[in-house]
């Protein structure tokens, strides 16, 4: 059974433990960690940019029967949703992926998504304030997590940092 890794962060923690079942580790990302993970496993890139169809092609050109999804450094947490709905299509093959679901993929790596969820279920939210963009297409303010997008079609919810002496 071949293993990908999506994402070298703490490979060495995850990689051993597929060895020891008899999987056969591939570990994709940013970094080669090939030094900390020994013989036998076999480390390549991620595409710079990260998308469904790349990534599936690159999944079934490596012949993964298993892909885990493994987004811990920082900045790779945007790849939540893409890799859910690759999960979604690998599973349709016949793969297996255990990622999380898309709604989850959306709340982590969606910081306006996640105010507005956070606000509607009640849960503690900072106060801050969403841009949406304008009729002139310039940034305006919204309301407390309303979501909207800034300067290149970015979303944003700034918010007040408090004071700190010192």
């Amino acid at each position: 059974m071949r293993v990908v890794v999506l994402g070298e962060f703490r490979s060495d923690r995850v990689v051993p433990v597929l060895r020891s079942g008899g999987a056969d580790v591939v570990v994709l990302g940013f970094a080669d960690p090939s030094a900390l993970l020994g013989d036998g496993v076999v480390c390549g890139r991620l595409p710079e940019d990260v998308r469904e169809e790349p990534l599936l092609r690159l999944l079934d050109g490596l012949g993964a029967d298993v892909v885990v999804a493994n987004p811990g450094c920082p900045g790779q947490e945007q790849f939540l949703p893409v890799y859910a709905s690759v999960a979604a299509r690998w599973r349709e093959a016949g793969g297996a992926a255990p990622v999380h679901p898309a709604g989850f993929a959306a709340l982590a790596s969606d910081k306006v998504v996640l105010h507005r969820v956070a606000g509607e279920r009640g849960w503690p939210v900072p106060r801050g304030a969403g841009l949406r963009r304008t009729a002139g297409g310039a940034p305006g303010r919204g309301g407390a997590g309303a979501a909207g997008a800034g300067e290149g079609g970015a979303q944003r919810v700034p918010r007040r940092a408090p004071l700190r002496a010192g």
